[in-house]
């Protein structure tokens, strides 16, 4: 059946061996003995060790030096580098943003005592069907800090510098908002999905997301051009240049790290969207 199917899909019995010949081999040596009928014995042990995901009760697949490759586990990605003599590149668009690029440029010409003061406010509106769908599970996708704030995190690392310090004002499944402490910024941020946070009107088909970043009160516009930064991260990963693990490490590991910190209390380093919406802060 399954090579009938590749036949229609005009893909050769060379391709689909080449490719799929695990597929196509594996019931030659035998049906499995349940006949598809499994138990579900392993789930049924995740549930009583009260454990949150399969790998931790089953013997799962892990690369060749025995490490498995969970959610943060950069370093198993680079053992796969390594096992292969491949490298794996990051899409890190914002990088390759011409303000952006002014802007660090501007930041590294002019070296200065006192941080910098900057404020990210990021909203984009989001349906029922994200919360239903794997994005709006924080174990699948990271929830809010990854889903939609790991970029401007590492756009904020690559700008003002390493992480001195994190905090956490709130965090829910509509909002998260705290305290950055880089080399050269103080950031107060604040990302939500919630259409109530827009500063204007939702109008069906139109416009529904808000970004912000401001250095010292003053806007950097940035708002235009993201729909050709793709491509050129591709090109530069095609030419050989792209960006690899390690320049996206000190984001993913501020990310887990937001993810895991305690709310702190409220004081005068909380965004002023959180001080002004209904959700508690320091909650």
């Amino acid at each position: 059946m399954q090579a009938r199917i590749f036949r229609r899909l005009d893909c050769s019995e060379e391709e689909a061996r080449r490719r799929f010949g695990h597929m196509l081999e594996a019931f030659q040596y035998g049906a499995p003995p349940h006949g598809r009928l499994a138990l579900g014995i392993g789930r049924l042990v995740m549930l009583l060790a009260d454990e949150p995901n399969l790998r931790e009760v089953i013997a799962f697949a892990k690369t060749a030096s025995g490490s498995d490759l969970m959610l943060w586990n950069l370093d198993a990605l680079k053992e796969i580098e390594n096992e292969t003599g491949g490298r794996i590149s990051t899409v890190l668009q914002l990088r390759v943003h011409p303000t952006l690029l002014r802007l660090r440029e501007e930041i590294k010409s002019a070296p200065r005592a006192r941080p910098y003061e900057v404020c990210l406010t990021y909203i984009t509106a989001r349906g029922k069907w994200y919360h239903t769908s794997w994005k709006g599970s924080e174990e699948k996708s990271g929830g809010i800090a990854m889903n939609i704030g790991v970029h401007f995190f590492d756009m904020l690392i690559w700008l003002f510098g390493s992480v001195v310090d994190c905090r956490v004002h709130h965090a829910d499944r509509q909002r998260i908002s705290g305290f950055l402490e880089l080399g050269s910024a103080h950031v107060r941020w604040y990302l939500s999905l919630d259409p109530a946070d827009l500063p204007f009107p939702v109008v069906p088909g139109q416009k529904s997301t808000y970004r912000s970043v401001t250095v010292d009160g003053k806007e950097i516009e940035f708002t235009e051009g993201f729909g050709d930064l793709h491509a050129e991260i591709y090109q530069e990963v095609l030419a050989g240049r792209g960006l690899g693990i390690e320049e996206t490490r000190p984001a993913i590991e501020l990310v887990h790290r937001i993810r895991t910190s305690p709310i702190s209390p409220c004081d005068d380093t909380v965004h002023p969207y959180l001080k002004r919406s209904q959700c508690d802060c320091g909650r």
